[in-house]
């Protein structure tokens, strides 16, 4: 019985053994970048919920079905946030000094859209400005003569299995009181292994940093 229990226990040291060798995780492989991204759910966040991100580099530019593999070569921009060179179906097989490769799946969604309409002096509303996206008030304060349309379209995108992240509930009302004050100065943390595959890290707003 004493035997037994002393091979169990030699077994057992040698997987810890083995567990303590292999690299940990996401820390030890692939390429950190910033990706430009909005927050396209902030009045859930203010509910208790995590957040939503629409990538700017999530445009699709190529015609394809949806759930087909998309690789988008990357490079980076003054900001230090990165943007698309190319995006292809096929993996490329060599890529420039700087470059960075992500891949993922193509997909669709309803995209929001939002006509600016203004009222002329004969009674009639004439259309004068045209934004897509989620936003809380897309055109900012509006005149007495001033109203907003909307409807929705399909849109194609990339998605990189990246577009939800939770919220620290101690850091909750710092992070949405930040989107507030800067929502087209958010950025995620990404990193990238070596087959294109990402994981989200973390975010930046402005200068502030989250990492989870």
């Amino acid at each position: 019985m004493v035997k037994r229990y002393v091979w169990f226990a030699a077994a057992l040291l040698v997987q810890i053994g083995i567990l303590a060798a292999l690299p940990l995780g996401r820390e030890d492989s692939g390429r950190r970048i910033w990706l430009s991204a909005k927050v396209t759910n902030l009045r859930d966040v203010m509910r208790g919920s995590g957040i939503l991100l629409d990538y700017n580099v999530a445009r699709l530019r190529v015609r394809q079905k949806r759930g087909e593999t998309v690789y988008l070569t990357l490079s980076m921009q003054a900001d230090s946030t990165w943007t698309v060179n190319r995006t292809s179906r096929e993996k490329p097989q060599e890529l420039s000094a700087g470059n960075v490769l992500i891949r993922g799946k193509s997909a669709r969604r309803h995209m929001p859209v939002h006509v600016l309409l203004r009222k002329k002096s004969t009674g009639e509303w004439k259309a004068d400005s045209v934004a897509t996206g989620h936003a809380e008030k897309p055109f900012g304060a509006l005149g007495k003569d001033e109203a907003v349309a909307w409807a929705s379209i399909w849109q194609e995108f990339v998605d990189f299995g990246i577009s939800y992240c939770d919220v620290p509930e101690r850091q909750r009302a710092r992070i949405i009181e930040d989107i507030r004050k800067h929502p087209d100065e958010f950025a995620a943390l990404v990193q990238i292994d070596p087959e294109g595959r990402a994981s989200l890290l973390g975010f930046r707003i402005r200068d502030r940093e989250y990492e989870f």
